[in-house]
């Protein structure tokens, strides 16, 4: 399923290919074109950061963020219950992750400041 998300001039389109598409929503300009692993779904955006979830058999079980000017893409976390990500949400002050917990057990749900986001993709390939 296609998806879209807004920050500022930049509207991001997740699209059933998939790919990851950002423009400028104010001229309609294609900005840049990524190609996104299958099953890459619950995008989020802040400015040119992306955000997203890669899903395997009904489970999120990998949280990606994305430099759309580049094309930097590197795993956050991995979801370590084995229940997976329930949703992921990202703006200027950072990253919000909530996983799903085992029966009887909550979930957990987790920060991680822009700084350390923006860290995380200019690091080394």
């Amino acid at each position: 399923m296609a998806q879209i998300a807004l920050s500022g001039t930049y509207l991001a389109v997740l699209t059933v290919e998939p790919r990851l598409e950002l423009y400028n929503w104010r001229t309609g300009a294609l900005l840049h074109s990524r190609a996104m692993p299958v099953g890459a779904g619950h995008l989020a955006l802040s400015g040119q950061i992306a955000a997203y979830l890669v899903t395997h058999y009904d489970k999120s079980l990998a949280l990606h963020v994305v430099q759309a000017r580049t094309g930097r893409d590197v795993v956050l976390a991995r979801s370590l219950t084995g229940f997976g990500f329930a949703d992921v949400d990202l703006d200027a002050l950072g990253l919000a992750y909530a996983t799903f917990g085992r029966a009887g057990h909550p979930g957990k749900l987790a920060f991680v400041p822009m700084a350390q986001v923006k860290k995380a993709l200019a690091g080394r390939r």
